[in-house]
């Protein structure tokens, strides 16, 4: 009897897993009217976010329609986070609309060998902060931010102790 209640409860979690909820649907039209040319547009089911995976080059007029679009209203910029996964670095913006009620994250890859992307802080004011920390951390230049001083970093520091490949001479495995 236990087992069979165990195998009951997976069940519905597995399928709760798979299933939108109508607010995302709805959010997931909208973006696919205003964004036809977007291929990926997809509900990451564990944060149950909609995520949209776009082409750097296009941050910024993604960014400014879905804060200006009355219809989507994404006026508060949570947060900008930075991966690096050694081939690329893929920046991460985190979004929420209190009109819709709804969380977005876009994601754009960046190349590593030219780590530059356009600056949102013109539409965001709060990107000032997150985007001085990927370029200390991570070396991403934002083209048109009025001040990348460092934030967590002395001037003069060598390197980018986000990326893996940065060296950390005093960490031993045991």
């Amino acid at each position: 009897m236990e087992n069979q209640k165990t195998n009951n409860k997976e069940s519905k979690e597995d399928s709760d897993i798979l299933v939108s909820t109508p607010e995302q649907d709805e959010l997931i039209s909208l973006l696919t009217k205003r964004f036809p040319s977007v291929p990926d547009i997809n509900i990451n089911h564990l944060q149950e976010d909609i995520e949209l995976i776009i082409e750097s080059k296009n941050i910024k007029s993604t960014c400014r329609l879905l804060k200006d679009s009355s219809e989507l209203n994404f006026n508060y910029l949570e947060c900008i986070s930075l991966v690096d996964y050694e081939e690329k670095l893929e920046a991460v913006y985190h979004l929420t609309s209190f009109k819709l009620k709804q969380s977005l994250v876009i994601k754009t890859s960046i190349s590593v060998e030219n780590p530059e992307i356009d600056s949102v802080i013109d539409i965001w004011r709060a990107a000032d902060w997150f985007e001085r920390e990927a370029h200390d951390l991570f070396g991403v230049t934002f083209l048109g931010h009025p001040n990348l001083e460092p934030l967590l970093l002395f001037e003069g520091f060598e390197g980018y102790p986000g990326r893996k490949n940065f060296p950390i001479n005093d960490y031993k495995e045991w």
